[in-house]
Formats: C-alpha cells, sequence, structure tokens
C-alpha cells in the first residue's frame, strides 16, 4: 500500500509515525478513552506497520517521555511508584508489584504523596538522585523513563511473569510494561464507592458514620488486612502514604464522566453492631469511568475511575474552597 514507505529503514518509518502515534490518555490531559492510534489504528493500516509495532519499543519510550513532559502531575508520580517498588521488590523478593495486571487494593492505587495544588515539584521518592540533575544531552523526562524501565527489568518478578514468547523476544517491550504499570496502578483505581452529594477538600480531614448496611460491608471490605487497632479507633499506622485504607467517595453523582475523589481512612472504629465512625483525608479527585451495583449487596456498587489531570482538579479545589459553593456538613 506505501510502496515508498518500504525503502526506507525502519528507524525512519518510527520517526515517522510517532507524529500520529498517540497512546491512550495522551489525546488530552482528562482523556478517559484507552484507545489510541498506537494500540487500536496504525497496527491495522497495513503488515508492515504492524511488524514493526510489535518487535519496537520507541513509539511507547517517546510517549512516556512526552506525557511525563505535559501532564507531570500524573505521570510523573506514576513512574516514581515504579521504582519505588520495583526496588522495594528488588531488595525484598517476598514484597512483590502487580507488575502485569494492576491492583484493586487500597495500597498502590493511592498516591505517593499528598497532592499540592500549589505548584508541581519532583518529588522523586524513587531515590535517584541523579535524576533531579540536568545536563544538555539528556532531559529529566527521559531519565526518569530510563530509571523507571531499568527498575522494572530489575525487578524479579518481571520476566518471571512472562511468557516463553515473551522470554525470548530480543526487544521485551519494556516501555510498554512501564506504561501498563502506571496505568494500571496508578491512573486507574477500582474499589467499592460511598455516595452522599456534597463538597470535599483535598487533605481536609471530613468525619463520617457508616449505619447503612452497604457501606458496613464496604468499611468491612476496606478495613480487612489491617490489624484489629486499626478498626477500634486508634491512628492507623502505616509504612508509607500509599499504604493507608482507601476507597472512592462519590460527592456529586455516580454517573460515569462525573467527578469524585479518592479518600483514605486515618481512623476508624466499627462498632459491635457493624456501624463505623471514621476520619477520612481526600487524596486526589478523580472521573468516574464504570459504575457496576454487585448483586444481592443492599445497593453497594464498586467503581473504576481514572485520575483527574492538574488542570481539572485544580479548579475542582478552588471550586471546592469557594465561599459561594454550597457546603455539605457530615
Amino acid at each position: 500500500t506505501f510502496p515508498q514507505l518500504q525503502q526506507l529503514s525502519d528507524d525512519v518509518v518510527l520517526n515517522i509515525l510517532s507524529f500520529v502515534a498517540d497512546v491512550p490518555f495522551e489525546a488530552s490531559e482528562d482523556s478517559m478513552d484507552f484507545h489510541s492510534n498506537l494500540t487500536d489504528v496504525l497496527p491495522h493500516v497495513c503488515k508492515q506497520f504492524c511488524l514493526l509495532l510489535k518487535r519496537s519499543d520507541f513509539l511507547w519510550k517517546t510517549a512516556l517521555e512526552c506525557l511525563v513532559q505535559k501532564e507531570a502531575f500524573l505521570w510523573e508520580e506514576g513512574l516514581q511508584n515504579l521504582i519505588f517498588d520495583c526496588k522495594k521488590e528488588t531488595s525484598d523478593p517476598r514484597t512483590t508489584p502487580n507488575i502485569h495486571h494492576g491492583t484493586t487494593g487500597s495500597n498502590l492505587g493511592a498516591a505517593t504523596r499528598e497532592n499540592n495544588h500549589s505548584g508541581h515539584y519532583h518529588s522523586n521518592p524513587g531515590g535517584d538522585a541523579e535524576l533531579l540533575e540536568r545536563d544538555g544531552n539528556t532531559s529529566y523526562e527521559q531519565k526518569l523513563v530510563a530509571a523507571a524501565s531499568k527498575a522494572l527489568v530489575a525487578a524479579p518478578s518481571f520476566r518471571r511473569d512472562l511468557t516463553e514468547e515473551q522470554r525470548t523476544e530480543k526487544d521485551l517491550m519494556v516501555h510498554q510494561w512501564v506504561f501498563r504499570y502506571v496505568v494500571a496502578n496508578h491512573l486507574v483505581y477500582r474499589s467499592p464507592v460511598f455516595y452522599v452529594p456534597g463538597t470535599l477538600r483535598l487533605n481536609i480531614e471530613v468525619g463520617l458514620r457508616f449505619f447503612e448496611p452497604r457501606y458496613q460491608l464496604m468499611i468491612s471490605e476496606v478495613m480487612s488486612g489491617f490489624p484489629g487497632s486499626a478498626r477500634s479507633g486508634e491512628p492507623i499506622v502505616v509504612e508509607n502514604v500509599r499504604d493507608y485504607p482507601s476507597f472512592v467517595y462519590a460527592h456529586k453523582s455516580l454517573e460515569p464522566k462525573n467527578p469524585a475523589c479518592i479518600v483514605q481512612v486515618r481512623q476508624c472504629l466499627i462498632h459491635p453492631n457493624g456501624t463505623a465512625d471514621v476520619f477520612l483525608v481526600p487524596l486526589a479527585y478523580v472521573w468516574i469511568d464504570r459504575v457496576v451495583e454487585r448483586p444481592a449487596s443492599g445497593g453497594l456498587a464498586d467503581v473504576r475511575v481514572i485520575r483527574m489531570g492538574k488542570a481539572a482538579s485544580t479548579a475542582l479545589q478552588y471550586a471546592a474552597a469557594s465561599p459561594y459553593t454550597s457546603r455539605f456538613f457530615l
């Protein structure tokens, strides 16, 4: 179909495709579309493109670097989380990050640090001080993506979980795996959802009492796996801020494309009758992507949400702080 392209080297063709090869979530900072040119269009254009994209990781590498530059608020943090988790696994093989399949739990879905809307900064939790140093040849974005790829390959679970075919491929498509990790473990979050209309401001503590049976079930699930002291009203102690129990609080609507918030449980007292008093800290604004009501649960629903970009998150935080915003006190 494109005889002229067949006369060009693979590297030249890839550089040409890079102008149109967007990846999921790249179209806009708050895109909720999992489809993209690189994953759903270009592989079907011709056999040459399909074979080239299957064996080359170049476009995923450049896409990650562009995403960090364009929306560091989301992607820098996700990559740093990957570095931290993989290094932790490398030093302690008993700790295995869910590299290939994502997680529906509370630890990897939450943020590494509390959101600071006064400005973005490089927190660098991965521990690579050299990432913060710039030189004339390599940008911060390139260094961060390279460090994340290196950390992922070094994680014992990475090659162990690959298929035989993937293990023998010369190019392991490491940057594609890095992209998948950030999407599954940072951008996308799944949990039960609590719904009460109101206003939530990030990092401003909220007190709630759960008395409906569906939310009694929710909090018992969220707190499962934590010691008894965490359910008896004592402050919850964790090694990393991402490890607090968490869930989604829908404070606008339960319909898809509406905003909601990931909240962390900092204190929880579950009474003998199942009711619970909790103190929560709103951590990050998200967009609701999917809502599924559980059967025989009294109306409890599970949601899939996608983290907001910086502009939308800052606007929502500003609106919540406005004296003209209707407030809902719990």
